[in-house]
């Protein structure tokens, strides 16, 4: 059996309110996370709403599916 994780996240501004949906499982999150997946998919709901709440058109790293991603010198941050 997969373990999944679903979250929902709501911002609630001046613009209106923003939910979003994150989720995290096994297959898409680094194996060091696999205990954690409920935060994994937390963050990930909370950054899309957030994103959408103040229009940043920009993927969070946190909704990337591996840092491998990146180059050794790459700065995340």
């Amino acid at each position: 059996m997969v373990a999944s994780a679903i979250v929902q996240a709501v911002v609630v501004t001046q613009r209106g309110r923003f939910e979003a949906f994150g989720d995290a499982s096994p297959e898409n999150v680094e194996p060091f996370l696999v205990p954690h997946l409920i935060r994994v998919a937390e963050t990930r709901a909370k950054a899309r709403a957030l994103r959408d709440a103040v229009n940043v058109g920009v993927v969070s790293f946190e909704e990337l599916d591996g840092t491998d991603l990146l180059p050794e010198s790459a700065d995340p941050g």
